[in-house]
């Protein structure tokens, strides 16, 4: 492999890659005694947390610590002296015995988790090891027992887990593998665990021959049609090429090799597997190379992404960690000594000390963490590892608490020359040896800098906006809080809240995409920070809306002056990666006078409704909060709440208005009005309940019950009064409905329901519906005339229309809006406009409908303009359909009167 096919794995060349674990260990000096227990380590192992007894050839106990004697409830005096069958529990003597005879036979350690179900720890789920102990002579004297949680694993495990779900299985995967001492067994899992997670055709373990003259060696693969298991390495190159730089943590990355470049030896090595990609990671054992760990892609090749290599790393890792447990344990096993470097390995600062302070036993971490040699520590008595405002406090604890393990202690350790302090958390007990009967307490200490970085950080992000890195919400309304305490009932100091919301900068992102839109939002936030001259008084509540906090203005005429401002800056246009884009801002205001004595969520609720005022009027301007507003918010969620109510239980109802013929009187038609009868506000004007439905959404389903009630009703009384010749209804179409696709069949459903002839239904559609969306709009009445549906253009010449598209439309007739027909009596203007629509209308060949026709003196102008048809009060009001029906009657009788006399004549 060339060097351009290994990638650095985050270590710089420089830098000594850092081990999983600490393997600096101190030497076991040989003049130590080869005893069982003695001295010093039955004071130490007295101390331990785990349960530590030694049990002779006979099953006797010769040795057993404080915590072990815990577990079955017992005082040592009670188990001292005791075979096993006396001290342990039935049900657990017939797993430990055959554990213990095993170990005696083989001289070979043992483990076993285990469940204890009687004594004081009657819940625990413990490991229990068995480790043979040997005199002098190499000849085993019996066995030592270490009873000892899981929960230190399974605490580990459960707070990866809440990092990510593939930190998560790495770490199970590594849980899995330290619960085993069977190198190949732990190989194995490691390959395994690869080809499921990665999905990679093949996953091998090389180690490196401790020679090198091989180089490297298969001990394990994942591939049992193709096992590689014992074949060594034959890239001759690769040790000596390699070596130096998977020693350094490199990782190599072959993703197609026919178009990599490789030395010759390493090309037909692969190709003889059958490889045409290729990960390789270094497995490092207490900082030095122990192998690789290999995944193959034979079929195709493969890109392998940044998490491939991370997972595989953090595996190999894991990897390292439990093969350098598996030396430790080997290392146990073959000489009692190894117990001490057990414990000095031990990643927590652990060490014993009398009184006065005189320091009895640490451990290498707690050597490396005073930064003095053993000789400097032990035996000379130094202060606690505490900065000198925690000392005091500390030895209070330690000598008041008594003989049990003291309260946690945390501390933080700053550190000179620049470099950035650590976080550590105490935990004590005071212990009484059984040797001298002393005092001492042994500390452990814990590196939980980490910790305390991210509890500091998830604080931050639940208090802060992502994206602008303002306070959000949360921490606005608590320092709104604060002010409005410290300010309450002092009238003197004046305190405002403004919300402030860009303009239309949905456009914006819907334009000019999200990160253009961010890259806005993050210079408004600084650009608000440099008019309040503080970053606390600024916050993003959510989109483009921000909240800002001034306190103590001078008065009105400076809270304007710093409105002004806002304003101003918002309007600086603002230089993006791609484009220049100028912006403009609304604002709702509320100062002190409006907030004595409510809530900081209310003041905000205040601000909010004054900015929908401000939005609601164009934008563009600051309004401030009046209660008048929230009166008519409150209004309009009641009215909101009783339409919703009102069109669920279809609480509507239709008022019919005659249309007629002017020149002879015939009654053409009637227009279908929707009226709103409220149980409690009595009659709502459409004026007031139309907008509202268009606002939220109901305006579709309240239009489909207009149209089939409208058309049911006219086809009944067509079948009623057939000599009224072919009545017809017309009904408003809303703009939203021509965004619906189903908009023709729809209403051709309704005409076949009803039985109401597609003639005798006029659609009602205003100029600025037409002129939204005109090729849409042109093709839904093209395929409604096509069914000889009818068109109107109602409220004609209010709006813009586009005369040159006019006569292009399927449109039957045009209705003169009310507000000319008004101005027929006494202006010149109004008539000049109403005789240039019917001039326009006839044309284009069209009809015209005068609407709001009140007077005689109207019907005779627009009689005498041309005008065929009107509707108004003059002509006859909207009645509800039992009116209408008596009407028809009455038309049906003086009609039949009328043929009657003339067939007299």
């Amino acid at each position: 492999m060339d060097e351009s096919d290994v990638s650095s794995c985050g270590i710089p060349e420089t830098q000594e890659p850092v081990s999983y674990l600490d393997t600096r260990l101190t030497p076991v000096p040989p003049q130590l005694p080869r005893a069982p227990f003695c001295g010093v380590w039955e004071e130490v192992f007295a101390a331990s947390k785990k349960g530590i007894a030694f049990i002779d050839q006979n099953g006797i106990h010769r040795f057993a610590s404080p915590y072990y004697s815990q577990y079955f409830a017992k005082s040592l005096e009670e188990i001292v002296g005791q075979s096993l069958d006396e001290v342990w529990p039935k049900e657990v003597v017939s797993v430990v015995n055959p554990l213990i005879q095993a170990t005696l036979a083989s001289g070979q350690g043992n483990w076993t988790p285990l469940m204890l179900r009687s004594g004081a720890k009657a819940t625990d789920r413990l490991m229990l090891t068995c480790v043979p102990v040997f005199d002098a002579q190499s000849v085993v004297q019996g066995v030592c027992l270490s009873l000892g949680h899981l929960a230190p694993f399974l605490d580990v495990v459960q707070q990866h887990q809440k990092l990510a779900e593939q930190a998560q299985v790495v770490l199970e995967t590594g849980l899995a593998l330290h619960r085993t001492l069977d190198v190949g067994a732990v190989l194995q899992t490691a390959v395994d665990r690869l080809v499921q997670i990665l999905h990679v055709d093949r996953a091998l373990v090389y180690r490196l021959e401790e020679d090198k003259t091989e180089g490297f060696v298969a001990l394990a693969t994942s591939q049992a049609q193709f096992n590689l298991t014992a074949l060594p390495c034959s890239d001759s190159c690769l040790v000596s090429r390699r070596g130096e730089a998977f020693q350094r943590g490199y990782i190599s990355v072959i993703h197609d090799l026919p178009t990599a470049t490789l030395s010759d030896c390493c090309r037909a090595f692969l190709e003889e597997l059958g490889v045409r990609a290729v990960l390789a990671v270094p497995v490092l054992v207490a900082r030095r190379l122990w192998g690789l760990l290999v995944l193959h892609q034979c079929q195709s090749s493969r890109i392998w992404t940044a998490e491939d290599v991370r997972f595989t790393s953090q595996l190999a890792l894991q990897l390292g960690s439990a093969l350098y447990q598996a030396e430790l344990v080997n290392s146990l096993r073959q000489e009692q000594d190894r117990y001490r470097m057990v414990v000095a390995a031990q990643t927590e600062l652990i060490y014993r000390c009398r009184p006065d302070g005189t320091v009895t036993f640490a451990n290498t971490a707690f050597l490396e963490y005073t930064g003095r040699p053993a000789a400097e520590v032990l035996g000379n008595a130094l202060p606690h590892p505490l900065p000198p405002t925690t000392q005091q406090a500390f030895i209070e604890k330690l000598l008041t608490e008594g003989n049990r393990q003291t309260t946690p202690v945390t501390c933080f350790v700053p550190a000179g020359r620049g470099a950035i302090g650590r976080w550590y958390e105490w935990n004590c007990q005071s212990l009484v040896t059984r040797s001298t009967g002393t005092i001492e307490y042994q500390c452990v200490g814990q590196d939980i800098t980490e910790r305390k970085r991210l509890e500091a950080q998830l604080i931050r992000d639940a208090l802060h906006d992502q994206l602008t890195q303002l306070p959000n919400r949360t921490l606005f309304l608590d320092r709104l809080s604060q002010v409005l305490r410290e300010t309450q009932g002092k009238r003197d100091i004046v305190v405002a809240v403004l919300l402030l919301d860009l303009d239309n900068f949905k456009r914006i992102n819907n334009s000019l995409g999200y990160t253009e839109g961010d890259h806005i939002l993050q210079t408004m936030a600084r650009r608000l920070q440099s008019v309040l001259l503080s970053a606390d008084r600024v916050a993003r509540l959510g989109g483009d809306t921000f909240a800002l906090l001034l306190h103590r203005p001078a008065g009105l005429d400076e809270l304007t002056c710093t409105i002004n401002h806002l304003q101003q800056v918002v309007e600086i246009p603002v230089r993006t990666p791609t484009y220049e884009v100028q912006l403009t801002a609304s604002l709702g205001v509320v100062w002190s006078p409006d907030f004595q004595g409510i809530d900081p969520e209310t003041v905000l609720r205040n601000a909010d409704i004054a900015l929908r005022q401000a939005k609601a009027q164009g934008g563009h301007q600051a309004v401030h909060f009046t209660e008048s507003m929230y009166e008519a918010l409150r209004g309009r969620l009641h009215l909101e709440n009783a339409l919703r109510q009102a069109i669920e239980t279809q609480a509507f109802q239709l008022h019919y208005q005659p249309i007629v013929h002017l020149e002879t009187g015939r009654l053409l038609g009637f227009e279908a009005l929707l009226r709103w009868q409220h149980p409690e506000r009595g009659f709502i004007s459409p004026q007031e309940f139309i907008p509202l439905a268009e606002d939220l959404g109901l305006i579709i389903p309240l239009s489909w019950w207009v149209i089939e009630a409208a058309a049911r009703q006219m086809a009944d009384w067509q079948r009623a009064f057939p000599s009224l010749g072919c009545l017809s209804v017309s009904v408003n179409l809303s703009a939203h409905q021509f965004t619906q696709s189903n908009l023709v069949p729809r209403i051709l459903a309704i005409l076949n329901e009803t039985g109401l002839p597609p003639l005798s239904l006029k659609l009602e559609i205003t100029e600025s519906v037409m002129m939204q969306e005109m090729e849409r709009v042109a093709e839904v009445l093209h395929q409604l005339r096509r069914f000889q549906v009818g068109i109107y253009i109602d409220d004609f010449g209010t709006g813009y229309s586009s005369l040159n598209r006019l006569h292009t439309l399927p449109i039957d007739a045009l209705k003169v809006d009310r507000s000319f027909v008004a101005g027929l009596t006494h202006s010149r203007a109004g008539s000049s406009l109403v005789e240039t629509i019917l001039a326009l209308s006839d044309s284009l060949g069209l009809s015209v409908i005068a609407e709001g026709v009140e007077t005689q003196e109207q019907v005779a102008i627009l009689q005498d303009m041309g005008c065929s048809s009107a509707q108004g009060f003059w002509l006859g009001r909207p009645q509800p359909p039992e009116q209408v029906q008596t009407y028809l009657v009455d038309l049906t009788t003086e009609k039949s009167n009328r043929v009657e006399e003339e067939v007299k004549l």
